[in-house]
């Protein structure tokens, strides 16, 4: 069950982006709605900073301003809704400051708005979402910006993406309960089966001939995996239909897929790479992530002995009052 859902904040409309849409969810499951804000003075010092450290009057400014907004922005989801509001105000980078807001609320849900960048983009400017995603084992609902939300709640027709692999179905235990908020909710089990290419000699390097006994065979298993996925999620309550097809590139037919059709979210299990694993390898998730014109419920499976919402190696702080 949905009984804590943790929405970060930094001050600005594009954040708050994610705020109406968790306060809906949190509405219809009886939640409580922690909003956290990390305190570091050092963002509003910008290139200022190397002129030495801000004085205790300006730090103590700063955070009375966060504290402030968080305040008014408190006011205004119990205004428009019958939800509970916690706040969370704690010193720290916002993505370890999210991270331990999640385990002390324990957080079934984060709902968060993202920039969606990519490449060297995020590599030099950074993400505060990619971290979250990247360190913490709990569902994400992603709110990219610009993306079309739902009026009421999602997951009235959602597409779930699989390589069929048994990680890749972990994501249907928090769409199950984002669909329980709803008297009709549909899902799609998409698989992207990318066609095996042989080089036909003499003429190397071309052309290169897709081996057809290969693609037939993986078309045939693919059905039989995904009739197999179909009926057990039908078992959990849900409707669902399948949907197996062909293209180039995995992560160009989801958000193709995603995009022509009348989805109101995509949901997907990530690996959680990071660093260069992930910059040389890619990640079908992660582009997706990035390009989505819709909500995007993420979720990374915990690691043998790892507690859910956790990160190894993080040490808890205590939050500040």
């Amino acid at each position: 069950m949905l009984r804590s859902i943790l929405v970060p904040l930094d001050g600005s409309g594009f954040a708050e982006r994610a705020l109406p849409l968790a306060a809906r969810i949190g509405e219809a499951a009886g939640a409580t709605l922690h909003l956290v804000m990390a305190y570091d003075p050092t963002q509003g010092i910008g290139p200022f900073a190397e002129l030495g450290p801000p004085s205790v009057l300006l730090m103590e400014e700063l955070e009375r301003r966060e504290a402030a907004y968080l305040a008014h922005a408190a006011a205004r989801v119990r205004k428009e809704g019958r939800v509970r509001v916690k706040l969370h105000h704690e010193d720290g980078l916002a993505g370890r400051v999210i991270a331990r807001a999640a385990r002390a609320a324990r957080a079934d849900l984060v709902v968060m708005s993202t920039h969606g960048r990519g490449g060297l983009g995020r590599l030099g400017i950074g993400s505060v979402a990619d971290y979250v995603v990247r360190n913490l084992t709990l569902p994400i609902l992603l709110v990219p910006g610009g993306a079309s939300l739902p009026r009421g709640l999602p997951g009235r027709r959602a597409l779930l993406p699989l390589d069929l692999s048994a990680q890749s179905v972990e994501v249907l235990g928090p769409l199950q309960e984002l669909a329980r908020l709803r008297q009709e909710s549909r899902v799609v089990l998409l698989h992207v089966i990318v066609p095996v290419a042989a080089i036909t000699l003499p003429t190397l390097p071309y052309p290169m001939a897709v081996n057809g006994t290969i693609t037939e065979l993986r078309w045939t298993q693919a059905r039989e995996r995904l009739a197999r996925i179909q009926a057990a999620v039908r078992r959990r309550g849900l409707a669902a239909s399948t949907r197996l097809v062909a293209g180039p590139r995995a992560a160009a037919t989801i958000l193709d897929v995603l995009h022509r059709g009348s989805y109101d979210l995509v949901a997907m299990t990530t690996h959680g790479y990071g660093g260069l694993r992930r910059l040389l390898l890619g990640s079908v998730a992660g582009k997706v992530i990035r390009n989505a014109r819709k909500p995007v419920l993420v979720v990374r499976p915990a690691a043998p002995g790892q507690r859910r919402g956790s990160r190894r190696g993080e040490a808890g702080r205590p939050a500040k009052k």
